[in-house]
C-alpha cells in the first residue's frame, strides 16, 4: 500500500464519511484552547476525510478585526517545500528529469556560463538527495544574510531565489557528503527551483501552478508566492508576537528598521523552500490530489525510506515527512515556521486530509506550534473517534 487514499479510490469505494457531533465539539474546543494559549491572532484549522468536513476558523486576519476562515490566505513558510517536491516528481513521472542525475549537470546543460562549485563533490548532488535533505548542505544563513550577499556579490536586494541557489554552489562548503546524512536544508529546495525552472523552460512559480495546482482545483487567489512588504486582498496580516524587528530589505524602504514579518526578511527570495502563501482550504485540495498528481511508482519512492533515514518511528522521504502506520499504508506531513506565521500538513493513512494556518508567531521555542497540535492533540481526538 502507498497513500491508502489511491487505493480506495481505484477500488471504486469511499472512505467511512462524516464527523460526529462530539468529535467537531472536541475539535474546535482543543483548536481553540490551543491559539489562545499561544495569543495567536488568527488561524483555521480544516480537516477533511470522505465528505465529511471541520471547519474551525479561529481570531481575525487584520487590525480592522475581520475574521480570519479556512479561505484566508497565509504564510505556510516550509510547507512549501512539499509543494516544491511534487513539482519535481511531475517532471520525473513525465520523463523529463531522473531522480539520480546530478543536478548540477542538469542546470549546466546549454548554459554559456556554467556553474562551478566551490567543492568537487557538489558536482554529484542529486535530486533525489535535494528532496530527502541529504545534499550536504549544512547552514542555511548565507540565505538570510541579504545585506553581505548584496554588498559582497553585486545583487540587488531582494535577492532572487535563483541567484542565492547559485550561491549555494558557489561560496558555500558542504557539511557532509551527498547522500551520507540527514541534514534539513532550505538551500536544497531554492536548489530544486531553479531544476524545475530549467528542465520545465517556465518560472517556478507558473510551472508550479499548472502542473499542481490547477490540477488540484487551487485558483491563483488561493495560492501563491508572496510579498513580505505587500500582502494581497484575501491574505491574512502577520504579527511576530514578541516584537522583534530588522532592517528591511527593500529599497522602498531604504534599511528602515520594521516588524521581522514586514520586510526584514523576503518572501520573493524562498519560493521553493519557503516562499508560499496558501488558505487551510488550498492546502486540503493539494493533500486530496496527491493520488491524482502522482501515481502508484512515484507515490512508493516518496514514502521510501532513504539511507539516510532517521531512526524512530518516522523519516523524512521526498518531500514529506513519512509515518508508517502498522494497520498498512503511511501518513504524510510537513509543517513550517516563520516570523509572524505557521502552518501545518497531514495526509492520513485513511485519506484524512489535515490543514493548518496560524498568522502569528512567538520565540524561537515556541516554533511547531501548528504542527504540534495536529500531532499532539488533534490526531488522538480523531483515532479515539475512529476516524
Amino acid at each position: 500500500m502507498v497513500f491508502t487514499l489511491l487505493a480506495t479510490i481505484a477500488l471504486g469505494l469511499s472512505p467511512t464519511d462524516g464527523f460526529s457531533p462530539a468529535t467537531v465539539n472536541q475539535v474546535e474546543t482543543s483548536f481553540a484552547s490551543h491559539m489562545r494559549a499561544r495569543r495567536a491572532r488568527g488561524g483555521a484549522l480544516l480537516v477533511t476525510h470522505g465528505d465529511g468536513t471541520i471547519s474551525v476558523p479561529f481570531g481575525v486576519k487584520d487590525i480592522k478585526g475581520t475574521p480570519y476562515t479556512t479561505a484566508t490566505t497565509n504564510r505556510i513558510a516550509s510547507v512549501s517545500k512539499p509543494i516544491t517536491a511534487v513539482a519535481v516528481l511531475t517532471l520525473v513521472q513525465a520523463g523529463k528529469l531522473r531522480l539520480d542525475e546530478p543536478v548540477l549537470d542538469v542546470l549546466n546543460k546549454d548554459r554559456k556560463r556554467p556553474i562551478v562549485p566551490k567543492q568537487a563533490a557538489m558536482r554529484s548532488i542529486t535530486a533525489r538527495q535535494l528532496l530527502c535533505h541529504a545534499g550536504g548542505f549544512g547552514s542555511d544563513a548565507f540565505l538570510f544574510d541579504q545585506f553581505n550577499a548584496s554588498a559582497k556579490f553585486g545583487l540587488k536586494m531582494p535577492i532572487s531565489p535563483r541567484s542565492l541557489a547559485e550561491l549555494a554552489f558557489t561560496t558555500q562548503v558542504l557539511a557532509s557528503a551527498p547522500g551520507a546524512q540527514f541534514r534539513y536544508s532550505n538551500a536544497g529546495y531554492l536548489i530544486l527551483g531553479s531544476v524545475i525552472e530549467k528542465v520545465s523552460g517556465k518560472p517556478y512559480e507558473e510551472f508550479v501552478r499548472t502542473a499542481v495546482l490547477a490540477p488540484a482545483g487551487i485558483k491563483p487567489d488561493e495560492a501563491f508566492i508572496g510579498s513580505s512588504r505587500k500582502l494581497r486582498d484575501n491574505e491574512t496580516a502577520y504579527w511576530d508576537l514578541v516584537g522583534r524587528t530588522g532592517f528591511s530589505l527593500y529599497p522602498e524602504d531604504a534599511r528602515k528598521r520594521v516588524a521581522l514579518p514586514d520586510g526584514a526578511y523576503a518572501l520573493e527570495s524562498m519560493d521553493a523552500h519557503g516562499g508560499w502563501v496558501m488558505s487551510a482550504d488550498a492546502l486540503t485540495k493539494f493533500l486530496r490530489a496527491l493520488p491524482k498528481l502522482l501515481g502508484p511508482e512515484i507515490q512508493r519512492q516518496v514514502t521510501a525510506a532513504p539511507p539516510t533515514a532517521q531512526s524512530g518511528s518516522y523519516y523524512t522521504g521526498l518531500g514529506f515527512t513519512i509515518i508508517p502506520e502498522s494497520r498498512g499504508g503511511f501518513t504524510i506531513l510537513h509543517g513550517g515556521d516563520l516570523e509572524g506565521c505557521n502552518a501545518a500538513i497531514m495526509l492520513r493513512a485513511d485519506g484524512t486530509a489535515i490543514a493548518v494556518t496560524c498568522n502569528s508567531g512567538g520565540p524561537p521555542q515556541d516554533n511547531g506550534w501548528s504542527f504540534s497540535y495536529m500531532n499532539q492533540t488533534l490526531v488522538p481526538i480523531l483515532n479515539r473517534a475512529g476516524n
